[in-house]
């Protein structure tokens, strides 16, 4: 006789595409409906994928059709509507509107990547020119701008000369963070 805790074990059995862990510890399984030997199974994907959808569905009905007393299996993967036009109106299961799409883009600037931290001295900065070089050395434009909470930060040794008087008045200068800068504001002592 099939029940729920049957059907989810075995369903432990399958793999998220990419991934080690099964889609029962994903929670991708929503619903097990369970009639006589028809056995009928709603999954919720978060991805828009469908090859990954159409694997997660006959990976789970060769599973489940080899229970005993599963004589009718259907497994549906209901996922996002993929973003453009040709998604479906209102009503036809459409993902919510990004809360980005009407902000006013950057002229000229295709992507806008941000690294944050709640913390200093996480290597924020580090990884930004890291991120920066590598997208560059792929061949990508790319610009960097490090600022803390009141001024640009002064963290690289990037070659561009700076001007002694362009910090604002009233304002510290950035602590030196690389040695040509160390040695350029060295106080003699």
């Amino acid at each position: 006789m099939l029940t729920n805790d049957a059907v989810l074990a075995a369903l432990k059995a399958v793999k998220y595409p990419g991934y080690s862990r099964d889609i029962v510890s994903f929670g991708l399984v929503k619903d097990i409906t369970i009639q006589g030997g028809t056995l009928t199974i709603r999954m919720q994907l978060t991805s828009a994928n469908r090859e990954a959808a159409l694997q997660l569905q006959t990976e789970s009905e060769q599973v489940l059709r080899k229970l005993p007393g599963a004589d009718n299996v259907t497994v549906h993967v209901q996922q996002p509507a993929a973003a453009g036009p040709s998604a479906g109106g209102p009503g036809a299961g459409a993902a919510p509107p990004s809360p980005f799409a009407n902000q006013n883009r950057v002229p000229g600037v295709k992507r806008v990547i941000a690294v944050a931290s709640g913390k200093g001295g996480v290597g924020k900065s580090t990884l930004s020119v890291n991120l920066a070089c590598a997208l560059a050395y792929l061949g990508e434009r790319v610009g960097l701008l490090d600022c803390g909470h009141l001024r640009t930060e002064h963290s690289v040794d990037d070659g561009v000369p700076r001007e002694a008087d362009d910090q604002p008045a009233g304002i510290p200068r950035a602590p030196a963070t690389s040695r040509r800068e160390a040695d350029e504001h060295r106080v003699p002592g």
